[in-house]
């Protein structure tokens, strides 16, 4: 191929090795709270919000199981229980999911300044 081709081959073989590009991968912490900024603030706060309810939801229906006198309350408390859960793990992935998509975004950007930075190179 051409010069250019082989020096983005390098770059990501550096990177592949363990040799950052751009800087390190910010920790989670970080990376949540970069979920807190931008377009779709509201969202990520009713997100979390909704998460801390149906959690809260969920431990209320396990101590109300086991304190029901019925197998008719029971079966209400255990199915409260189940929904709660299954609503918060949906939440839960919905985040994983942002956290992922702003990672692959970062990547690109850093493949993108990379390039940019090659074809300066190769121009001088």
């Amino acid at each position: 191929m051409n010069e250019l081709d082989d020096k983005i081959r390098q770059a990501l073989n550096a990177k592949s090795i363990g040799q950052p590009i751009g800087g390190d991968e910010p920790g989670l912490i970080a990376q949540v709270a970069e979920t807190l900024h931008g377009k779709s603030r509201w969202l990520t706060i009713m997100v979390w919000v909704y998460t801390l309810v149906f959690s809260g939801l969920s431990g209320v229906g396990i101590v109300m199981f086991f304190g029901a006198e019925t197998t008719k309350e029971q079966i209400a408390y255990a199915g409260l229980f189940l929904f709660s859960i299954q609503v918060t793990m949906m939440l839960k992935l919905w985040n994983w999911m942002l956290l992922n998509r702003n990672a692959v975004l970062r990547e690109v950007k850093r493949l993108e300044l990379l390039v940019a930075t090659l074809i300066g190179q190769a121009k001088e």
